[in-house]
């Protein structure tokens, strides 16, 4: 209206380009917003869905590949467990340690007192012939670490 009103009135060509282009703009974004974002959303989305799925098709050949040697170290740390010659609940507490819980979390994870489950990592200790939970971990895990650039 402002276009038709400064024409009638005699506006210069250069007012009625800017009052046109001040009109035109917005009615350019409405229109992108209302026409084209939904497009390049739909087509981003379309690529991340697709990237998606690749990721998540190398994450399930990775945990099937890795699970093989999960498994096989599981048995082993079970073994030398046997070795020791821990019982039950000390090769479960033991496992748990492994696994970097705290003592107060194993007291109630597995229902006793924090007092129950220090004795029996001690035994764990004891039998191991470890000093603590440090060489505990270190005893099953020093030899899964790449080897520096010291050791060669």
């Amino acid at each position: 209206f402002d276009f038709l009103e400064d024409r009638s009135a005699g506006a210069s060509g250069k007012d009625l380009i800017n009052d046109l282009s001040d009109a035109l703009l917005p009615l350019g974004l409405l229109l992108y917003i209302w026409r084209f974002r939904p497009m390049y959303l739909k087509k981003k989305t379309s690529q991340l869905e697709s990237n998606l799925a690749v990721k998540n098709a190398d994450l399930v050949h990775w945990k099937a590949k890795a699970n093989q040697y999960i498994v096989g170290l599981a048995e082993i740390i079970n073994q030398q467990l046997d070795d020791w010659q821990l019982s039950r609940a000390e090769k479960e507490v033991a496992m748990l340690l492994l696994k970097g819980f705290s003592l107060r979390e194993l007291a109630k994870l597995r229902g006793t007192s924090e007092r129950t489950v220090r004795q029996q990592a001690t035994h764990v200790y004891e039998k191991a012939g470890l000093s603590g939970r440090a060489e505990l971990s270190a005893f099953f895990l020093e030899d899964l670490m790449l080897p520096s650039e010291i050791d060669t």
